[in-house]
């Protein structure tokens, strides 16, 4: 519940990045009001379409959110970061303490822009069957880390101070991540799916659920159904909590 590394999903070349900035900036009730309500559904059909479901973000999962419950948008959901460097000291997942309270929008945000484009390539770069031990270290010592169940005082699930309704469901060892985000894109229910993003060694996928009722105590049974949905929905093996 309380470790996520942050992550670039960033692509080198051919990633149209314009309408992203402008889905991200915005909840549904401010775009209505800068453009009116017929054209604000407008751009959520042309968000729905390709090639806009075909990047890593699933772009539909804010937006819709803030359309349905309008006075509680997810993007301003707050979301724990742990620092990975305190003081001058890379301690990557060995800090518990130091963090900032960031709106999960802030969270997409980093994911996608390029704070941790080179070490995720550095990452990707330490093969992760010949050099598995150096792989996870180099993972554990040298990203910041986001709880996305919520805000904690400290990195661990006894510490959660305000649940964030949210979920992550990790897929790993994936031979083509990047066909299971576009399966996710384009057929996914996008009422309880906020985004997916490519995981850091760059052979899992991270997919982000929200559920009104989601809270510690239902957790568990949460993760099972939303993983039981998603080895259905991609045809792949159901991931353990």
């Amino acid at each position: 519940m309380a470790n996520d590394c942050i992550t670039s999903s960033h692509k080198e070349q051919g990633k149209d990045t314009t309408f992203s900035s402008e889905f991200y900036q915005v909840s549904f009730q401010e775009l209505t009001l800068q453009i009116g309500e017929e054209k604000a559904l407008e751009k959520v059909k042309m968000y729905q379409s390709s090639p806009y479901t075909e990047v890593e973000v699933v772009q539909t999962g804010l937006l819709l959110r803030s359309y349905q419950n309008r006075n509680n948008s997810l993007a301003d959901v707050p979301i724990s970061v742990f620092y990975d460097k305190v003081n001058g000291n890379q301690l990557g997942i060995k800090n518990t303490r130091v963090k900032k309270d960031l709106p999960l929008l802030d969270v997409v945000k980093l994911i996608e822009a390029n704070t941790f484009k080179k070490r995720t390539a550095t990452l990707r770069s330490i093969d992760k069957k010949m050099f598995s031990e150096e792989n996870k270290l180099y993972k554990q010592s040298y990203f910041s880390y986001a709880c996305f169940s919520g805000t904690f005082s400290y990195r661990s699930d006894a510490s959660l101070i305000q649940h964030s309704k949210l979920i992550c469901i990790d897929l790993d060892n994936l031979a083509q991540p990047d066909h299971i985000i576009r399966i996710i894109a384009e057929q996914a229910d996008k009422e309880y799916i906020v985004l997916c993003f490519i995981s850091p060694n760059g052979d899992g996928v991270k997919v982000l659920f929200y559920a009104d009722d989601l809270c510690p105590d239902n957790q568990y049974s949460y993760y099972g159904a939303f993983s039981s949905y998603l080895a259905e929905l991609c045809q792949i093996p159901v991931q353990s909590y």
